[in-house]
């Protein structure tokens, strides 16, 4: 198992999302690993959903804590850590009702989401809850979906017949703004299709 890339098959463990979501993450990656950033890094994936994520960055040497508001995605997402022979030190999964206080403030080095902030009614307060939570210097790592033009957005409308879109505010400059706001960021990059952002940087002294 100590042999093991889990990089070499980055398509497993990105769970969902197509090309251009693993380019993203592989470009976050190789970022966070410039300065062996994950290595003993106490890392908080945030809708971590079956799990697969939280288990790349804990092979990769974080300690990681992956938290859903779907319970039924964590009994996955525990089956996951075993198949890989992971304990719960190195990746612990938890329910939470979308309140990051059930951490003490400066519990973490590393924030990701992954389509997980284009679902909050209120964007700015979840923001700043993350930010305390972070420790002095640490890290985020948002990958989002960009609002895109009439075209794509109706695609999505015609793809995803099921989703309900009323609560689902893709990202567009009035967001980017917001975290750039709140948080020191370095880095964003951006596909056009379909629409997705990526944003590293890190808390605001």
């Amino acid at each position: 198992m100590n042999e093991y890339k889990p990089l070499s098959n980055l398509d497993y463990f990105t769970e969902w999302g197509g090309r251009n979501w693993k380019y993203l993450l592989r470009f976050a990656i190789d970022e966070l690993q410039l300065n062996d950033s994950l290595k003993g890094a106490d890392f908080l994936d945030i809708g971590t959903r079956y799990g697969k994520m939280a288990v790349l960055f804990s092979l990769m040497g974080a300690r990681v804590t992956g938290i859903d508001i779907m319970e039924p995605y964590l009994s996955v997402a525990r089956e996951e850590a075993k198949k890989w022979n992971l304990s719960n030190e190195a990746v612990n999964f938890m329910a939470y009702n979308g309140d990051l206080d059930i951490f003490p403030d400066e519990s973490f080095d590393i924030v990701l989401t992954k389509s997980v902030l284009v679902l909050l009614p209120n964007l700015e307060n979840f923001l700043r809850k993350i930010s305390m939570k972070l420790r002095s210097n640490g890290r985020v790592v948002f990958l989002e979906n960009g609002r895109g033009n009439y075209f794509i957005h109706a695609m999505r409308t015609i793809r995803h017949r099921k989703w309900d879109y009323r609560y689902v505010n893709y990202f567009t400059d009035k967001e980017v703004k917001l975290i750039q706001s709140i948080f020191q960021i370095d880095t964003i990059r951006r596909t056009i299709f379909p629409p997705v952002y990526l944003f590293l940087g890190q808390k605001r002294l």
